[in-house]
């Protein structure tokens, strides 16, 4: 008997109680010739990471998950799927959800009410020269959220919402078949940018760019052809950002 659940997408399913990661886990089903279409959840995570090597908390009662693709897709195309993630995360959001605010913050965050619901971890193989192994990892703050975070974070129950990692992750998975679909191997990552800048938040705003080498404050100004940040300096000169933290001023941070 097959240790996999058949989804109406067409994915496969493999729940799981524990693990390091389930990042991870769908790496290792990847080395051992897996075909890809593998959604991995774990009910927690033993040493769960977030963006830029961040430890992300794992405890259960949170939806933690991962979309194992097998695809050969161009290496400029590959990072633009945290934007189709996070499209299909802010859908699943406003079916359940409706009132509540809810924006895309770049590159890869979905903020509800202002703070940080969701993380999104992309991470792209090639295991022992076998086809392109690509691992989204999805983590979604049901029932908890960390304390002393970058960015002020929450859960949905803290903002009014019950909802169940696995309910969330059914609506999820439909969503992000979707926008995959739409997506088309990065050839319509030209849609996937609009929809997004129509749900940024802080786009056209002030906002301070952080990273370990860099302190930029600039306007949100667009996202190129890539997916970087395109930051207008106060001298008038663009900076195209790949990767970075950013944070928004204090007063009007809802992009127009």
């Amino acid at each position: 008997m097959s240790e996999f659940k058949i989804l109406p997408c067409g994915f496969r399913l493999l729940e799981l109680k524990q693990v390091e990661s389930t990042n991870l886990t769908a790496l290792e089903y990847a080395r051992k010739g897996d075909r890809g279409d593998l959604w991995v959840v774990a009910e927690s995570q033993l040493n769960g990471k977030g963006s830029r090597g961040r430890s992300w908390t794992s405890v259960p009662g949170n939806l933690y998950a991962s979309l194992l693709l097998r695809q050969t897709i161009p290496a400029d195309k590959v990072s633009t799927l945290t934007f189709v993630v996070s499209l299909a995360m802010f859908h699943v959001l406003k079916n359940i959800a409706p009132d509540a605010e809810i924006d895309l913050k770049w590159p890869n965050d979905v903020l509800l009410n202002g703070k940080k619901v969701s993380g999104i971890l992309l991470e792209n193989h090639k295991p022992g020269g076998q086809e392109q192994a690509i691992i989204i990892g999805i983590g979604v703050n049901c029932q908890s959220s960390p304390h002393k975070t970058t960015y002020p974070a929450t859960c949905l129950i803290d903002e009014g919402i019950s909802q169940k990692p696995k309910e969330f992750l059914d609506l999820l998975i439909v969503e992000i078949n979707k926008w995959i679909q739409i997506w088309n191997k990065g050839e319509n990552f030209v849609e996937i940018r609009q929809a997004w800048l129509e749900r940024a938040n802080g786009l056209g705003r002030e906002i301070l760019v952080k990273s370990p080498t860099m302190e930029l404050r600039g306007i949100f100004e667009n996202l190129d052809e890539n997916g970087f940040l395109i930051l207008k300096m106060p001298n008038g000169q663009h900076h195209k950002i790949s990767t970075a933290d950013i944070f928004f001023s204090n007063h009007n941070k809802k992009g127009a």
